[in-house]
C-alpha cells in the first residue's frame, strides 16, 4: 500500500467518480455536465484534504488483507471466503 499525493489522490477520486456516473451524462445538456464536473472536483479536493488517500496493489494470490490490517492496526476486517463470494469478519 502506498500513499499518494494530494494532487494525484483528486485526480484519481475525480476519475473514478467519471467512471462510475458516464451514463448519467449522455442525454444532458452542456452546462449541466459543467456544474457536475465542477462538483466532482469539489468533492474529491474536500477528500483528499480530509482522508489519507491509498493505492492498494494487489495480486490474485496476494494477501492483501494483511497489508490493510498493518495500516488500519485493526484485526476486525470483512475477508472473502476464498472460493466464494461471501465474507466473514475476523
Amino acid at each position: 500500500m502506498s500513499a499518494m499525493s494530494y494532487l494525484r489522490a483528486v485526480s484519481e477520486l475525480v476519475d473514478v467518480s467519471g467512471q462510475a456516473s458516464h451514463n448519467l451524462f449522455i442525454d444532458m445538456d452542456v452546462d449541466a455536465r459543467k456544474r457536475i464536473n465542477r462538483m466532482r472536483f469539489h468533492n474529491a479536493e474536500a477528500i483528499a484534504r480530509e482522508i489519507p488517500i491509498m493505492r492498494l496493489e494487489i495480486s490474485r494470490n496476494g494477501r492483501f488483507w494483511e497489508v490493510i490490517e498493518e495500516h488500519l492496526g485493526r484485526a476486525n476486517i470483512a475477508m472473502c471466503t476464498e472460493g466464494t463470494n461471501s465474507f466473514r469478519l475476523y
